[in-house]
């Protein structure tokens, strides 16, 4: 099996662009040595100096009763043999040097071309050419890109390839992120960033640093964009129904020209009875999310000082509970509904007893997806079909989930291990690749790495 040189974080050397992270309206009052030796493992994922729990035993129960294999019971370590494979990277050569990936898609209908995001918003338009990329050209979107800001994610439209149509979230200042369409057209990469049309606007003012912002982005079958956003620090807003901050939303982008519209079967309505552009809420730093083919939405919820989350939003109207709850549910007032799985900062907690090669980092910050749908010509036959694929940034396992119709989980287990893995998505052939996100803090891997994945 080949593996990818392994990527390490360092506390001691904090490079020039560190992300910094998020916390909530009460993680200012943190202590100046907290925030330093935090922010040696920060990222744009929303890790912050609050999220640091290594030391406290936080989380050594938690996901270790739902985080099972099949069969239920704790998710010990070697729970995943019972699947007999894992995952193995084989590595592919880039053109060039690619640094602080946030995001890759595989452009529909193309024979292996894709987009790919840089934190300081120049896009690449590349193509798999066997083990290696071909660069067809580049351009650069305006974003705000200090600490956890930058370009985020991407989504296309529903009738790409008839008109071009990219989705792109980022932050256009420290207070607000934005979702903005483009017109894709590689003949004219310079006038790519002059056709950007605003959708929406999901800004802060009180907002304490330029964490918890846009996170991922799609659209459901029938032209709806969810989007992820996060509570931009300040913690009420994720239980404020009249904020779109903290939230899971779905709008419905105009046709021509600025703005969006909330989607006619959202749960709740405003004070003249018309739906608001709220689905779910009680979310903090929602960075990483999926849409499955039943039309769940996978959100991986970044933790502040104990846990970390995968929810799923099996129906509308949910509430994940935050601020006053973070991983299960408990006393607090807020309505929530129960993780699927959770994770704490312990380093004997199971799942990153699971993974030998786990780098013990004071931060965890959790993502989540891609969830695989069944393909033809399927090169995995069907062992990751109906899965979902998560892990840690920080320390690097990653983990196969299947649930059933409820939330009971049927499997949880290791299936790789993955430093810093940032952007996933299914390409050429059925494969599934995936991106490191590259230069942060001091690595033995100073840029971007990609790889196609295979189960052996």
């Amino acid at each position: 099996m080949t593996r990818p040189a392994r990527i390490l974080c360092s506390s001691l050397v904090i490079a020039a662009v560190v992300l910094a992270a998020c916390g909530d309206d009460d993680e200012t009052s943190a202590s100046a040595a907290s925030t330093a030796s935090n922010a040696a493992s920060s990222t744009l994922s929303g890790s912050d100096g609050g999220n640091d729990g290594a030391s406290s035993g936080a989380g050594d129960g938690g996901a270790a009763a739902t985080g099972s294999t099949t069969g239920g019971g704790a998710g010990g370590p070697g729970a995943g043999g019972a699947g007999g494979w894992e995952l193995s990277f084989d590595p592919i050569t880039l053109p060039d040097e690619l640094n602080i990936v946030t995001e890759m898609r595989f452009i529909p209908s193309t024979d292996g071309e894709l987009l790919v995001l840089e934190k300081g918003g120049r896009i690449s338009h590349l193509r798999v050419e066997g083990e290696a990329v071909e660069r067809l050209g580049d351009f650069q979107i305006e974003t705000y890109d200090v600490q956890d800001c930058g370009l985020i994610s991407l989504a296309f439209g529903p009738d790409f390839a008839d008109s071009g149509d990219l989705y792109l979230g980022l932050c256009e200042s420290a207070l607000a992120s934005r979702i903005d369409r483009v017109h894709f057209d590689p003949s004219d990469y310079d006038g790519i960033a002059g056709s950007a049309e605003n959708i929406i606007v999901l800004d802060e003012p009180d907002a304490a640093n330029p964490w918890h912002n846009v996170g991922s982005i799609g659209f459901d079958p029938d032209g709806t964009l969810w989007i992820l956003a996060g509570d931009k620090t300040v913690g009420p807003n994720a239980q404020d129904l009249d904020s779109n901050l903290g939230k899971l939303l779905r709008v419905v982008p105009r046709d021509s020209g600025v703005g969006s519209d909330p989607a006619p079967d959202n749960p709740f309505v405003d004070e003249d009875g018309e739906p608001t552009n709220v689905y779910a809420y009680g979310l903090r730093s929602p960075w990483r999310g999926a849409r499955d083919r039943f039309g769940r939405y996978w959100i991986g919820d970044v933790g502040l000082d104990t846990y970390e989350e995968v929810n799923v939003a099996l129906e509308p109207g949910v509430s994940f509970g935050w601020p006053d709850h973070e991983g299960p549910c408990g006393d607090g007032a807020a309505p929530c509904t129960e993780p699927v799985t959770y994770y704490g900062r312990s380093e004997s907690h199971p799942y990153l007893q699971d993974d030998p090669e786990h780098f013990p980092a004071g931060t965890r910050s959790v993502w989540v997806g891609p969830y695989l749908d069944p393909v033809e010509g399927d090169p995995y036959e069907g062992k990751l079909d109906d899965h979902l694929l998560f892990g840690d940034l920080h320390t690097g396992f990653v983990r196969m989930l299947h649930i059933g119709e409820g939330r009971e989980i049927l499997e949880d287990r290791p299936v790789a291990h993955l430093a810093h893995g940032m952007a996933w998505d299914r390409g050429p052939g059925g494969y599934l690749y995936v991106l490191t996100f590259g230069t942060l803090l001091s690595t033995d891997t100073e840029t971007s790495t990609f790889f196609r994945v295979q189960v052996d």
